[in-house]
This record gives C-alpha cells, structure tokens and sequence, in this order.
C-alpha cells in the first residue's frame, strides 16, 4: 500500500510537470507565430483566434516598442522589438525541452503493480506465474436453485466484479478442505492457491465487499473449480437478496487442461448449505447466480 502511495504521488508530480510543461510549450509557439512576421495577418485567421482563446493568449500580434499583458499569469512582459519576444520564446522553449527530458519516462501507474489484483505476484510470493481473470458476477436466483424461496423472490439482483489470480503455489490444508466435496473418483489435480483483489467492486464501485483469496482445481483436465472467501453483503437496501458470507463456489469449462483459456460462457455460482433435497441431511450445493471470466492483460 505503501508503495501504491508513492507511485500515486509520483503520478501526481509527473502529470504538474507535464502540464506545466504545455504551458510553455504552447506560450512558445503563440509568440513565435505573432512574431514570425509584422506585416502578416496570421492572427486574424480563424485558427489563430481558436488557438489563442483556448489557452487564454491575447489574439492580436505584438508590436514594435509595445508591451504585453499575459492574461493568464498576470505578468508583463516588455519587448522592445519582434526579435526581442522570439528570444524570449526561444528561452522559454529551451526551458520547457529541459522540464520534458526530467519527466520520467513512464508517467502513468502500472496497472500491475499499482494493485496486486492485476495481473502479477506479490513481492515475496513462491509463485513463478500468475494468470488473472476478472470474474463479473450476477447473483440473484436462478430456476432450480436450492434457496430458501424467500431469498430473491422479488427478482432483484446484485452484481459485483472481483479479480482472481491463478498461480502455481500449492494451498494449505484449510484451503483445500473448503473445495467442493465433488469428483472423488475422477482425475483432478492438486488444490492451487487462488489470489484475489482485497475487495469486490459492488454498484460500480460506491459499494464494496472484502474477499480472502481462496484455492482451485482442474477436475477432468475440463473443468476448473475455485472457490474464494468473503464477508458476503447483506444489506437492507438490497431488498431480499443477499451474498451469503463464506465461500462461493465456482466452477468454469477450460480447454486444453490449460488455466489460461477458460470459457467466456455464462457459469454457475454456487454456496454450501445442508439440507434434504439430495435425500439425507447433507452438505449441497446451491445455485445463487451466474458469471463470467474475462482475462486481464
């Protein structure tokens, strides 16, 4: 977070300089063309006027023995001829090259590091690669769901965004216990950590949810299965629905046995609840909305 701060603050001076560097750059090149020639007309033209009241310049070309008033800094500037102002631009051009050669060459925050949900690994992580989706997630009931019948009866929805990074690192016992209790007997790899954002982007962001990360498979070499961890969102200005705290569950075709080409397709999200609906009191899983998986650069 801390060197979140930096960069952002970096950012900040990068953008002043720049813009004080236009500044000037555009200064320089009003002077040299009111002083390019006397006896021209050039800032009666019509690019002329658009380019002088867009930075707030005077639209009239100075004249011998005459001074200035430069509106936007409120100095004046006193010229004895034509060739004394293109000095004058000439210096402040030389100035503004020496402002643009200190600015550093990137001036805008990675993506990557500025928030480790995007695309790469923390500092000090086992992990050699990291391949990050961001999952757009529809919750809201859906026909055939498990659900008390109570919850999102009314139709209403929430939708949310998180990222997940999946690495390499194998996950610890805890992780692996909360994966779902499926595929017992079919082919499934080890349970992978599975990194996420610090938090879900809830209404366009004015809303937030806290997620822990969480663990994946690939069952069949055809599907992956991932679950993350949360606080869940229960909110009375959702109405009756609600994102239950704990686990929600995941499960996404792949191709190929391969964690970078999961299917853009719509896919079920899922929470362990116990009940009887599979014919004795058990722990199922049931269907609380949908997603989809979209790559991140």
């Amino acid at each position: 977070q801390q060197q979140q701060q930096q960069q952002q603050q970096q950012y900040s001076r990068s953008n002043a300089n720049m813009r004080r560097w236009q500044r000037i750059f555009y200064f320089c090149a009003w002077l040299i063309l009111c002083t390019w020639d006397d006896d021209n007309d050039s800032a009666n033209s019509g690019s002329m006027k658009l380019f002088c009241s867009s930075f707030s310049f005077p639209s009239h070309i100075p004249k011998k023995n005459t001074h200035l008033v430069v509106n936007r800094s409120g100095h004046t500037i006193h010229w004895n001829s034509a060739d004394d102002a293109r000095s004058e631009a000439e210096g402040l051009l030389e100035r503004a090259k020496r402002i643009r050669e200190s600015i550093p060459m990137s001036t805008t925050l990675d993506e990557s590091t500025a928030s480790p949900s995007i695309g790469q690994t923390e500092e000090g992580s086992n992990d050699s690669f990291v391949t990050w989706y961001r999952l757009h997630v529809d919750i809201g009931r859906e026909s055939g769901t498990w659900m008390d019948p109570r919850w999102g009866a009314s139709g209403k929805r929430i939708e949310f965004t998180v990222d997940v990074g999946f690495g390499e690192e194998l996950a610890s016992d805890e992780i692996v216990e909360r994966m779902v209790k499926d595929n017992f007997s079919g082919n499934r790899s080890d349970v992978k950590l599975l990194k996420t954002s610090d938090q879900a982007k809830l209404r366009n962001g004015f809303d937030s949810m806290k997620c822990y990360g969480g663990g994946y498979r690939i069952d069949g070499q055809t599907t992956v299965r991932f679950h993350i961890s949360c606080d869940g969102k229960a909110d009375p200005s959702y109405g009756d629905i609600s994102i239950p705290a704990g686990e929600l569950h995941f499960s996404v075709p792949c191709f190929m046995n391969n964690i970078d080409n999961l299917s853009s397709k719509e896919s079920p999200v899922t929470v362990r609840e116990k009940g009887w609906h599979t014919g004795w009191y058990r722990e199922e899983s049931r269907i609380v909305g949908i997603f989809r998986a979209k790559p991140l650069a």
